[in-house]
């Protein structure tokens, strides 16, 4: 008995993700069909363990099969997909079933005389068990715009092991080089549900927002796996470590100094640096000086000597500190939609083994920063800095004096 399976271009495109789960070096990597010509679907299933996926499809209506549930080799499918990749004319699959067979024999007529033939077989039992679990699983149903909020978000914490996003006390906890940071979430980033993610499913759910009709995404956090789900796609990622993620307290800093400074006069004058002299974005470096009275911003990458007073508000500091910044970090920092105010809460923050990040904070959670830049101290460089200092004084610039206390709300534990 003579079927045929036949999948557009446009259907196919949705197969990628399953294609681009199988690794070619790895046996055992089949994919799963489940046919029901009730329902008028066919639903493929691939992967292992956690990272299982699916893809509903409607039965196309030229398309000769019976109800039917059988195994295609895995190297064979992904083969089958890119061999077709760019061509826009149907896929066209013959099956025999034959008269002793209990799985049809999969045919593909190719250019050039090529024939490409696969014997199926039996569906995987974890797959059918993914089916019968996402049936009974529940889920959160989240708009697309919302998760893409969210993955801008999670984005500008690259690099990370496991990050979650926490509406309730709308923090974001890090996760990176196994030390747990927490940071407030932007005031404008309204999400309705926590979530866990790796950088795997961060990228699972952007695959899943990006190729869907649908206005929302099911998400379903159960033990350690995340699912994402839409009437065609369903993908499942790992979270496995997600309980002592959530057990493991949080870095202690040891505040070294805390200011308030005007956020722009620094932020343009690095992004000066940055833009305008090549060799200072080449070396990646830039200078912060803290004194008692005085924040400057300075430069020394050869051949240049620049300085500029920042005007600060408040500072605390037990004694004058130089340090190095990672410029290219420091200048990603994005200031507006953060806060209006022009005027904005900074910390230097040391942790038990010695590393220092530059922490930012909005005007209305002056507890928790919403982002942390790497930092160095840099007590070596401090006489150049500070003939730099001199001259600049010299030329008639005050750099010793704290500028006028200004309205302080939001930092009143400063």
């Amino acid at each position: 008995m003579n079927h045929q399976l036949i999948f557009t271009a446009d259907e196919r495109e949705h197969m990628m993700s399953l294609a681009n789960n199988i690794i070619l070096r790895k046996a055992n990597h089949d994919i799963s069909l489940f046919i029901d010509t009730k329902t008028k679907q066919i639903t493929l299933v691939g992967g292992k363990n956690e990272e299982l996926q699916s893809v509903t499809l409607a039965i196309n209506a030229q398309t000769t099969i019976k109800s039917g549930q059988w195994s295609l080799n895995g190297s064979y499918f992904k083969d089958m997909i890119n061999d077709f990749q760019g061509d826009k004319s149907p896929l066209i699959i013959a099956l025999n079933y034959g008269a002793s067979r209990a799985y049809p024999r999969a045919k593909i007529a190719m250019p050039n005389n090529t024939l490409r033939s696969c014997y199926t077989g039996p569906i995987r039992d974890e797959h059918a068990d993914f089916l019968e679990t996402q049936q009974k699983n529940t889920s959160d149903s989240v708009p697309i715009s919302t998760l893409q909020t969210m993955i801008e978000e999670i984005r500008t914490h690259i690099p990370f092991e496991m990050i979650a996003l926490d509406h309730q006390a709308h923090l974001v906890r890090v996760q990176r080089n196994q030390d747990i940071q927490e940071l407030a979430l932007p005031e404008s980033l309204n999400i309705p549900i926590s979530m866990a993610l790796t950088p795997a499913a961060t990228e699972q759910l952007a695959y899943v927002c990006d190729h869907t009709d649908s206005d929302s995404v099911n998400v379903a956090i159960h033990n350690d796996t995340v699912t994402f789900s839409t009437p065609t796609h369903t993908l499942t990622s790992s979270l496995a470590g997600l309980a002592e993620f959530y057990q493991q307290a949080p870095v202690q800093y040891e505040c070294e100094a805390k200011l308030i400074a005007t956020i722009y006069d620094m932020k343009n004058e690095l992004d000066t640096y940055h833009q305008r002299y090549p060799e200072i974005k080449q070396a990646n470096t830039s200078h912060l000086l803290l004194e008692q009275d005085a924040m400057m911003v300075a430069n020394i990458v050869p051949p240049f000597g620049f300085a500029k007073h920042i005007p600060v508000i408040d500072i605390q500091i037990k004694q004058t500190r130089l340090y190095r910044v990672n410029l290219r970090e420091i200048i990603k920092v994005k200031i507006q939609s953060i806060t209006d105010a022009k005027q904005m809460k900074l910390q230097v923050l040391k942790a038990p083994d010695g590393t220092r990040v530059l922490a930012f904070y909005n005007d209305r959670n002056p507890y928790s920063p919403y982002t942390t830049v790497p930092i160095e101290l840099d007590m070596a460089s401090l006489p150049e800095i500070l003939k730099l200092k001199t001259e600049s004084q010299e030329n008639g610039e005050n750099v010793s004096t704290l500028e006028p206390q200004l309205d302080l709300v939001g930092f009143m534990d400063v």
